[in-house]
């Protein structure tokens, strides 16, 4: 009989301490951040390799894992234009950690790499002259096997493109 007791304070203490971690993981980017507005789908495919890559950073755990599943999802800003232009960029974490906040002049084809280490909820906030605009990377984006985001700024607009191979992917949480 004690048996039974203790299995159900164990089942009951269990689903309110997940239930308690859960309602902590915020499902949005802070307030301040969803004020900018989404970049746009479109373009090309690109990123994925070293070229013209002119800065990189890292943010995240130093010694999130890098092998099988949530691998670091790669973010490229690049300049897609003929003139140099000066782009401000940040990281943002849904919970409103920020872990970037950089400034870089981008010649016509340089890109900037960030790399988000770690499983998590994050924002990129992009700014390039009158141009701004947020790419949303979600948790469910480090359950592949390799995963990068292109923001381009262009002329008139910023542009993004996401692109994930799903192949042999563990499985996720909903």
């Amino acid at each position: 009989m004690q048996r039974r007791s203790f299995l159900a304070a164990l089942a009951t203490g269990g689903s309110a301490s997940l239930a308690g971690c859960y309602a902590l993981r915020p499902d949005r980017p802070p307030e301040d951040v969803r004020e900018i507005p989404t970049i746009p789908t479109a373009g090309e495919p690109s990123g994925g390799d070293d070229g013209g890559v002119v800065t990189s950073h890292a943010v995240g755990p130093e010694f999130a894992p890098t092998i099988g599943d949530h691998r670091p999802h790669e973010v490229y800003l690049r300049n897609a234009t003929d003139l140099s232009r000066e782009t401000e960029y940040r990281v943002v974490r849904w919970s409103g950690k920020e872990l970037l906040d950089a400034e870089r002049s981008l010649s016509p084809g340089d890109r900037v790499r960030v790399a988000l280490r770690g499983p998590a909820n994050y924002s990129v906030v992009v700014q390039s002259g009158d141009l701004v605009g947020r790419l949303d990377v979600e948790q469910s984006t480090f359950d592949c096997n390799r995963s990068w985001s292109t923001v381009a700024v262009r002329d008139d607009r910023l542009t993004e493109t996401t692109v994930a191979t799903q192949m042999a992917c563990g499985w996720a949480w909903p």
